[in-house]
Order: C-alpha cells, then structure tokens, then sequence
C-alpha cells in the first residue's frame, strides 16, 4: 500500500451508533479520492510547539475514541502532575502519527503510544519506554479479526474482496499485523480487500462492523474486552474468526528531548501508582492492574513484523 499521507477533508458528519467518529476510505486499487470525516467532539487540543514555560504535556494516542478516554486520563495526569509538583496537560491527536510527530519536536514529553506507533517512531527518531502497563497480570494483548455474528465468514481465508476496517496506519494490531497475515497467504491486500477503510480507533472499527460500513475489522483484544465490558450486548453481536500471536503492550514512551531526571521521576510514579489508594483508583478506572518495566526483548518480534511489511510496502 502506498505511504498514506495525514490529509484532513471536511464531508458529511456520519453516525456509527451515536458516536461521531473520523474516518478515512482508503480504496484498494482504486483512484477515488480518500475521504475523511472532522471529528467535532474531541476536547481542546494543544498546539504542536513545545512549550516556553516548562509545562509539561502528556499525550494520549486515539486506541479508543476520544471523548470516551478524556475523562480517565484527565485523572491520569492530574495524578502526575500532583506527584510532580507541576502541572501536566493532557494532550490528544486524532492519528497515531500526529502524536508522533510531537514526540519528535518535543512538543510533548510523554505520551501512551500504540505498539506500532512506538516501534516506527523508535526506528526513525528514537523513543525510551518509560514503563508498560499490566493487565490481569500480562504485559500482552492480541489482533483480533472480527465480523458480525450472522456473517458468512468463516476464517481468513473468506475475506477476499470483503471490506476491512483499520485502525490506523501505525496501529500494530489494527493494520500492520492484518497485512502481514495476508501478505503471509501469498496475496497483495490492496488487491485481496474490496476496500480499507481507517476508523482511527478501535471501538469505531468495531462499530463499523456493526453499522454495515465494513464487512471485517482488526482490533487490539484490550479494546474489545473493554468494550463488551461496557456492552454486553456487543459480546452477540459479534464474532471473533482469528486470533494474532501476543504482542507486547502498548508503552508510556518519553521524547528524547525529554530530560533524563523528568523521564525517571516520571518512571518512579509509574511504578508506584498501585501503592496508594487515589493511584489504585486510577488504574481501575484505566483497566490497568499496574505499570511495570518491560521484559527483556518484548518487542522484538513485533518489530521484525512492522519492518518486514514497512519494507514491502516501501519497494513498491
């Protein structure tokens, strides 16, 4: 697939339940025009310059959809802030590569990242992994293929000119590791899929299945434990056909810029956030047992895996 760039189209707002969500129609093979959808609901969003006065700012990827994650990390960084004396600005993007990009200038010092976003930004401007977080005693999820439950689909091998929602297009578990499955079957997806369609989260792509906006979606296994949690009634209204090997989980992440001294004092409240009653909270609230250092190589696999399709992609 060719390298996708970030462009932003105002159309006509379009209702995935009752959520108002951003997508781009990526069409396999085709020359139309890629449109996107203005997410309107999201909160303030700081600018991508680094701050004068010494604030710090912590940003937030979009795994799940904005307005539902504000909340929960808005108590995330008042905790930080409170432990270190300084305020900290929660920060969100509407892509996974705009949050990198303020990774690279500094624009913020910390952020949560997506496997994927942290592995292609690593390899191109250098991240250090603050901490990882720890759920139900694993540092691990899975890419989940799902479908709707009365679907004909079967297994990986029925998707062929089915419509796919993606994450986004530096989503590990929401695009790098379906195309990597197909890639493995010996077939070009831009030409195995009718069509991709980016969601640019994972509960938007689940609910795309459910809209009939796409026939198939990759997600992370988190978000959709998370959302059936939240909704039984997602839980039969759709249906898993394959599970992904595990992956290391998604990293807290520092830009280089970041001072040392910041990054492990950062690390030390991670680290003890389970220690006191208002961090137990917090994590709760997060779905979070706990923030750990990462094993040894835990990420290696993964990284062979992006790099292997980011080198396909990029000979064509």
């Amino acid at each position: 697939m060719k390298r996708l760039a970030v462009r932003f189209i105002e159309r006509i707002p379009l209702l995935l339940g009752c959520l108002l969500v951003s997508i781009l129609f990526a069409s396999c093979g085709s020359q139309e025009e890629p449109l996107t959808l203005d997410l309107k609901s999201s909160p303030t969003l700081a600018t991508d310059t680094p701050r004068g006065d010494g604030g710090i700012r912590f940003a937030v990827a979009p795994v799940i959809s904005p307005e539902k994650g504000f909340a929960s990390y808005r108590l995330f960084t008042k905790y930080l802030g409170e432990h270190l004396k300084t305020p900290v600005e929660l920060v969100q993007r509407k892509t996974y590569l705009e949050v990198n990009e303020m990774l690279r200038n500094g624009a913020v010092q910390f952020a949560l990242v997506c496997t994927g976003a942290f592995i292609v930004g690593d390899a191109e401007f250098g991240l250090d992994i603050v901490s990882v977080p720890r759920y139900l005693g694993k540092t691990e999820y899975y890419s989940l293929i799902i479908v709707g439950k009365d679907s004909p689909i079967r297994d990986i091998t029925d998707l062929e000119g089915k419509r796919i929602a993606l994450s986004d297009p530096l989503s590990n578990s929401g695009y790098f590791y379906p195309m990597f499955l197909i890639r493995g079957m010996g077939k070009d997806p831009n030409r195995f899929f009718s069509r991709m369609l980016f969601t640019y989260s994972h509960d938007n792509s689940m609910r795309a299945v459910l809209e009939g906006i796409a026939d198939v979606a990759a997600v992370d296994s988190l978000i959709f434990d998370y959302e059936i949690a939240r909704d039984e009634r997602l839980g039969s209204a759709l249906r898993v056909i394959h599970r992904s090997p595990p992956f290391g989980i998604n990293p807290i992440v520092a830009s280089r810029r970041t001072p040392r001294s910041l990054v492990e004092n950062v690390r030390r409240i991670l680290l003890g956030m389970g220690r006191d009653a208002e961090g137990r909270r917090i994590l709760e609230l997060l779905r979070i047992e706990d923030f750990v250092e990462p094993p040894d190589g835990m990420y290696e696999a993964t990284k062979k895996m992006i790099l292997q399709v980011r080198a396909v992609e990029g000979s064509r």
